[in-house]
C-alpha cells in the first residue's frame, strides 16, 4: 500500500469523525421542537432556556429568489454554544426561538455561506433579518486544456512519446498550494498524473505526483512492475499566466451558452440556481462598452422519465428569442431567456445532436469575428448509443469544428455520475479540442467534501467567461516523457487515456484531490 492510500484512508476516518462531531452538534431539525444540547452538558440533563427571543431569517440569493433547504445555525454571542439549527423552506424563511438578547448565525447553503454576528433579538415579539447569499467559490474551479503529444516526440519504434498537460484556474477560486508540511512562498500547487483505466488508488498503472520542490516522479504499482516509466521534463506554475487559449488567442466576439435542460437537471439542480450562473455570465459577456454578443439555448430531447415530462417547445436545441435573432447584445432579452427555459426540464440528453446544432447555428447566425460554444453540461449523451455511433457522433463533432472554427469551452457539471460518464466528457473535449471545465470541491456542513451545481456552475461559467475573454490565469503545466515497457505500445490513431489531479483546500498532504480525465490521441 502505498503513502497516498494511506492519507485517503486517514482523510477517510478524519472524515467520519469530522461528519459525526457535525451531525452531533446539528441535532434535531430545528430549534423550535428538539434543539442540539451544549456539549458540556450530560445528554440527560434538558438544556436551559436561552431567552425568550424569536428570530426569522429570510434567505434569498442575489437575484431575490428564496433560497430553500439552507441550514441555519443559531449560537450564542461568542459562538461557544450552539443554541438551535432550522431550515429554511420554500419561502426561504426559518424560525429560532428561545433566544437570547444576542446572538450569531450561519446559513450554509449549496449556492453559498453566509455568517451574520452580534445580531440584537427582541426578547418580546419577532425580530427579522434579511440574508443576501453570495454565491461561493468551490476552490480550485480549473479548466484542463487538451492534452497535446507532439507528433515529433514519438519514437519510431512506438514506445515513447511526450504528454503536454496545462490546467487553469479562476483567479477568484484559485489553485490550492500544496501541503506536505510546506504552505511557504517557495511552494506551489501540485499536479498527478495517472494512465490507464484503473480509478481504484491501489491498483494504479502509473501514478506522478509532484511539485515545484519534488519533481521526482513515483511511478509504479503495489502488487508489480508498472507498464510505465515516466520522467518529469518540466514543471511550471505561473500565478498570472499567458492567455490559456489552445487554438486561438483572440476574445470570442459571439458565444452561444447552452443549457443542459434534461431530465437529469430535476435532480442535479432542483432550485435552477444555474440560471443565476447563466445570468452572471450574461452580464460578463455582453457589458457596457464591450461589442460583443451572446446567445442562450437549451438543450433536451423527447422521452425520458415519465416524472420530469416537460422538454423544449425545439428540440434538440432551443433558442427562445427564435432563429431570427440568435445572437443579441441585449441583455434584458437574453436574461428574459435563460427565465424563459428554466422551467422547461425533462426529457433526454442528446448531447451530439444538441453541440451539432450550437456549432452549425453558431457558424450561420453569429457575427464575423471568433466564435466559442460555451456548454454547462449535467452529464454526457445518455442515449444507448453503440460504441461505433459514438465514434461516428464524435468524428462528425470533430470535423464540424475544424470546418467552422467555432470553438468550444465545456463544463462538466455533474458531481455524481460515475467515472465513466466523466471520461465520456473528456472523449467528447477531445473531439472538439476544447477546454474542460470542472466544479470545484467545497465543504458541506453536513458532508466531509461535496461538489454543488449551484455555487459551482457559478464559479465555472465565471471561468468560461475568462476564457472566452482570453484573459491571463494562474496556469498549471508539465510536460511528461512517458516511455513504455513493450515496444509498439504508442500505435497511431490509439487514445491514451488517463486523470490528471489538482490538490483541493479541503485537507492538505494530497488527501483529497480533484480528478480531471483526459484521452489523448496518439500521433
Amino acid at each position: 500500500m502505498d503513502w497516498r492510500t494511506n492519507l485517503r484512508r486517514a482523510a477517510g476516518i478524519a472524515a467520519l469523525g469530522l461528519m459525526g462531531v457535525v451531525l452531533a452538534s446539528c441535532g434535531g431539525a430545528g430549534a423550535e421542537s428538539n434543539p442540539p444540547q451544549p456539549a458540556s452538558q450530560p445528554a440527560s440533563q434538558p438544556p436551559a432556556l436561552a431567552g425568550t427571543g424569536t428570530l426569522t431569517i429570510f434567505v434569498t440569493d442575489s437575484d431575490g429568489r428564496p433560497v430553500r433547504d439552507a441550514r441555519v445555525s443559531v449560537y450564542n454571542r461568542r459562538q461557544t454554544a450552539l443554541i438551535g439549527s432550522v431550515q429554511t423552506g420554500s419561502n426561504g424563511s426559518a424560525t429560532a426561538r428561545s433566544l437570547p438578547a444576542t446572538v450569531e448565525f450561519t446559513v450554509v447553503h449549496g449556492f453559498g455561506y453566509h455568517v451574520e454576528k452580534n445580531v440584537d433579538v427582541a426578547q418580546q415579539g419577532d425580530t427579522a433579518v434579511g440574508v443576501t447569499l453570495l454565491p461561493g467559490r468551490p476552490r480550485p474551479t480549473v479548466a484542463l486544456l487538451p492534452v497535446e503529444i507532439p507528433r515529433g516526440s514519438v519514437y519510431p519504434d512506438r514506445n515513447e512519446l511526450t504528454l503536454q498537460v496545462t490546467v487553469i484556474a479562476s483567479p477568484n477560486a484559485p489553485f490550492a498550494r500544496s501541503g506536505y508540511g510546506d504552505y511557504s512562498a517557495a511552494s506551489t500547487p501540485s499536479l498527478g498524473l495517472e494512465l490507464g483505466e484503473n480509478a481504484n488508488d491501489s491498483r494504479r498503472e502509473c501514478f506522478v505526483w509532484l511539485d515545484q520542490r519534488r519533481t521526482v516522479p513515483s511511478c509504479g504499482t503495489t502488487w508489480g512492475t508498472s507498464p510505465y516509466t515516466v520522467s518529469v521534463e518540466q514543471f511550471r506554475y505561473d500565478v498570472v499566466g499567458p492567455a490559456p487559449l489552445p487554438t486561438s488567442a483572440a476574445s470570442a466576439q459571439s458565444t452561444m451558452l447552452v443549457i443542459d435542460q434534461s431530465r437529469r437537471v430535476s435532480t442535479l439542480d432542483p432550485g435552477a440556481f444555474r440560471s443565476y450562473a447563466a445570468r452572471r455570465f450574461i452580464e460578463r459577456i455582453v457589458s457596457p462598452g464591450e461589442q460583443k454578443t451572446l446567445s442562450v439555448a437549451g438543450f433536451a430531447g423527447s422521452g425520458g422519465d415519465p416524472a420530469t415530462p416537460l422538454s423544449l417547445p425545439s428540440q434538440p436545441l432551443w433558442i427562445p428569442s427564435g432563429i431570427g435573432t440568435v445572437f443579441t447584445a441585449d441583455a434584458v432579452v437574453l436574461k428574459s431567456n435563460v427565465g424563459i427555459i428554466e422551467p422547461l426540464v425533462g426529457g433526454a440528453a442528446p448531447l451530439f445532436d444538441a453541440l451539432e446544432a450550437a456549432v452549425a447555428l453558431t457558424a450561420m447566425s453569429a457575427p464575423s469575428g471568433d466564435r466559442a460554444v460555451v456548454a454547462l453540461l449535467g452529464g454526457t449523451d445518455d442515449r444507448e448509443l453503440t460504441a461505433s455511433e459514438r465514434d461516428r457522433a464524435l468524428a462528425s463533432l470533430r470535423r464540424q469544428r475544424d470546418d467552422t472554427g467555432v470553438r468550444a469551452i465545456l463544463i462538466d457539471a455533474a458531481p455524481t455520475m460515475p467515472l465513466a460518464e466523466h471520461r465520456a466528457i473528456a472523449e467528447l473535449a477531445a473531439a472538439l479540442r476544447a477546454p474542460t471545465i470542472s466544479l470545484g470541491v467545497s465543504m458541506d456542513e453536513l458532508q466531509y467534501s461535496a461538489q454543488r451545481w449551484a455555487s459551482g456552475s457559478y464559479a465555472a461559467l465565471d471561468l468560461a467567461a475568462d476564457l472566452t475573454e482570453a484573459s491571463p490565469l494562474p496556469t498549471l503545466s508539465a510536460v511528461f516523457r512517458v516511455r513504455a515497457n513493450t515496444a509498439g505500445a504508442f500505435q497511431s490513431g490509439a487514445k491514451l487515456r488517463g486523470v490528471i489531479y489538482v490538490e483541493s483546500e479541503i485537507c492538505p498532504m494530497g488527501c483529497w484531490e480533484m480528478p480531471l480525465p483526459f484521452v489523448v490521441e496518439i500521433p
